[in-house]
């Protein structure tokens, strides 16, 4: 099937529906368990297909207003990536989530999509286990966050290239008076001085 070929028609419990892209993936996607997940396929816009279906090669951004249908764009997106290419996704998919609510809804809809077990979804702030997520930085941690050395980090650690011995991601701090820093493998964003410390 062609993408957005409307004249192209597959049914669903004897239904048509309109084919947006591979009608096989959109039939199975169709075959929702729940009215919600069925209602949500039928409503993808021609856009957020082309979301869905963007190359893989790089981060996909999904950006809009509320109600403007992201979730679904990303978790569609979810099962596009792992029907293209299962070996390539065997590991899964980690959908971050900006709050536990979003976890909670979307833990609803991910059976829906066929895919339990491949994709995870998680609450930015329980990335990490140990860690405490807070809703707001101090300002030295809001400096260092916002500098470009961190920009150069998080790419780094995005690449994969800051592992400990172990092999997993590693992240070290130091605390002190005049010397608190924020160190990230090789970089470090120092904090001015006389910056409290907790």
């Amino acid at each position: 099937d062609d993408l957005m070929r409307p004249e192209l028609k597959a049914t669903l419990d004897g239904r048509e529906l309109p084919v947006i892209g591979d009608g096989a993936l959109m039939a199975a996607l169709g075959q929702a368990r729940s009215h919600t997940m069925r209602d949500i396929v039928a409503s993808i816009q021609a856009e957020q297909d082309l979301v869905i279906r963007a190359p893989a090669a790089s981060v996909t951004y999904v950006e809009g207003g509320p109600g403007t249908g992201k979730t679904a764009v990303a978790l569609h997106r979810a099962a596009y990536l792992l029907y293209q290419d299962r070996r390539r996704y065997a590991g899964g998919i980690l959908i971050v989530s900006p709050t536990p609510l979003l976890v909670a809804y979307t833990e609803g809809v991910l059976p829906s999509l066929g895919e339990e077990g491949q994709v995870a979804i998680r609450a930015i702030g329980s990335l990490v286990d140990g860690a405490e997520a807070t809703l707001y930085d101090s300002p030295a941690v809001a400096r260092a966050k916002g500098s470009y050395r961190m920009l150069k980090v998080l790419r780094k650690v995005a690449r994969g290239a800051l592992e400990t011995p172990g092999g997993s991601p590693g992240r070290s701090t130091a605390a002190g008076d005049r010397s608190e820093q924020l160190a990230f493998g090789e970089e470090a964003v120092p904090a001015p001085a006389g910056t409290p410390t907790r």
